[in-house]
């Protein structure tokens, strides 16, 4: 049977939706049971490598000299997901022909503690300057992305917001 174009629309959405919806709520279980951020660790390079394999030639990825020896006490699961979150936000809502620029580096000074500096710079939608402090919020979503893609959870930047202040 002929589906119409509005369900075929809703269909493929669900589709993309349902894989990142899983990862949101497993990041969220996770936290919730206290997992211990210092279980493992994960490489810059590891990490990039991982990106470019899910979505390839749509971004680009720049990395300083550091990355192939930094590390981050974080399981690597998570910390791609953190990152990952970040993306599909800033690629969902960047028009065809835009441009989405990840920029992973050692933010160490002078520490042995690790840190890492993610930049992820998009041409996309923007957010509003009178919105700007509710994007972390639980289940805000801007204006702006609710006028383009009026489906989402408002999830994805609160639980990487929590994901980072846990760690």
């Amino acid at each position: 049977e002929d589906m119409d174009k509005k369900s075929q629309r809703l269909l493929s959405l669900l589709r993309g939706e349902i894989p990142r919806a899983i990862d949101l709520l497993r990041d969220r279980i996770a936290l919730a049971l206290g997992e211990n951020p210092t279980q493992a660790t994960t490489s810059l390079s590891e990490i990039k490598a991982r990106l470019m394999k899910r979505h390839g030639a749509s971004l680009a990825i720049t990395t300083g000299p550091e990355a192939e020896t930094a590390q981050v006490a974080m399981a690597p699961a998570r910390f791609f997901s953190l990152i990952n979150n970040l993306i599909d936000n800033a690629v969902k809502y960047t028009p065809p022909g835009g441009q989405v620029t990840i920029s992973l580096s050692d933010a160490r000074i002078n520490s042995a503690r690790s840190s890492v500096e993610v930049i992820v710079a998009d041409t996309g939608i923007g957010v509003s300057p009178a919105e700007k402090d509710k994007v972390f919020h639980r289940f805000f979503r801007g204006s702006n992305a609710i006028r383009l893609e009026p489906d989402g959870t408002g999830l994805g930047l609160y639980i990487t917001r929590d994901i980072i202040e846990k760690h």
